[in-house]
């Protein structure tokens, strides 16, 4: 009988009605709410009312005219709200598969046995990006791709190679140099994230894998990836949302050029609504945002929650 109290099992008294238990048991969920009920509060005002006040002035013109879904009429048929929506995904892609590939090979790296100097020194140097704010690492990247201030095109030259540096002024490029700024800047923490889950396999079912006579890479497929599914689905997922509205790196860096060519969805919203003031369409395209994320993201928790 202690056993089950312990765990939280009520128990039934001699003679005690069943409406007494039900009210405990009441008590303790109106308890529970009101814990949660300052964050279901903070939740509701920094998030949903303004997502919901988005889709009401989407809903408008300049004017503030009501025009049902016209803006969204707009966007469809908008060619560069297309090419914003090709960029972005051009953007999320490249950047959440280097993320993933290169976390894991240096979470592997870090795994390894080694020095324990060396893996400290290690850790700190591959951290460091993930501790400076974006505004600052896309000013450190306009210097790196600067041809006249840049150390890069001088190594170049002093091997014998003539390049032309002008990445960001390059519309063939541009984008490509943006997505390596933001994949420097957050490789850190999605390493320290996939070295964390691998620290958490037990070291016996490489052993046992070992005797088995499995090698590195069917230890590595049959081992190490099934146990890190989950947490590869959930980055992978992460990713998708944290790219897919990255905007002061971008703007900082480029502002939408050259030739548009590294205009995101992001980016393109905010110039509609604080250059051209043009909010009812501003809104549209972040709703139109909000849903391509969401039905990326319920893809992503399917592939989670199935069972092999």
């Amino acid at each position: 009988m202690q056993r089950m109290e312990a765990v939280g099992v009520p128990r039934f008294k001699a003679g005690e009605p069943r409406n007494a238990v039900s009210h405990q048991r009441s008590c303790r969920l109106s308890g529970a709410c009101l814990f949660i009920l300052p964050g279901l509060l903070y939740l509701a005002l920094m998030s949903v009312y303004p997502m919901l006040y988005v889709f009401k002035i989407s809903l408008g013109d300049k004017a503030d005219r009501f025009i049902g879904l016209g803006n969204y009429v707009r966007a469809l048929h908008d060619p560069y709200f297309l090419l914003t929506v090709k960029q972005s995904l051009i953007f999320v892609i490249l950047s959440a598969t280097a993320h993933v590939t290169l976390g894991l090979l240096l979470a592997l790296l870090l795994n390894q046995p080694m020095n324990r100097l060396f893996r400290s020194t290690m850790r700190s140097l591959i951290m460091a990006p993930w501790a400076i704010t974006p505004v600052v690492v896309a000013v450190i990247w306009r210097l790196l791709y600067n041809p006249h201030l840049s150390i890069i095109p001088t190594i170049l030259r002093s091997v014998g190679l003539k390049v032309e540096w002008t990445l960001l002024g390059n519309p063939s490029w541009a984008l490509v140099a943006v997505t390596v700024a933001n994949i420097w800047f957050s490789l850190p923490f999605y390493m320290l994230m996939m070295l964390a889950s691998l620290q958490s396999i037990p070291d016996e079912l490489y052993e046992a894998a070992s005797i088995d006579g499995a090698h590195a890479v069917q230890r590595f497929r049959f081992v190490t990836i099934p146990h890190m599914r989950n947490i590869l689905i959930t980055l992978l997922l992460f990713d998708f949302i944290g790219a897919f509205v990255f905007f002061d790196l971008v703007w900082v860096m480029t502002k939408g050029g050259p030739a548009n060519r590294t205009e995101l969805m992001a980016t393109y919203a905010y110039r509609m609504a604080f250059e051209r003031f043009d909010f009812g369409y501003a809104g549209a395209v972040a709703v139109l945002m909000f849903f391509i994320m969401l039905m990326f993201s319920l893809g992503l928790l399917f592939l989670l929650r199935r069972e092999d």
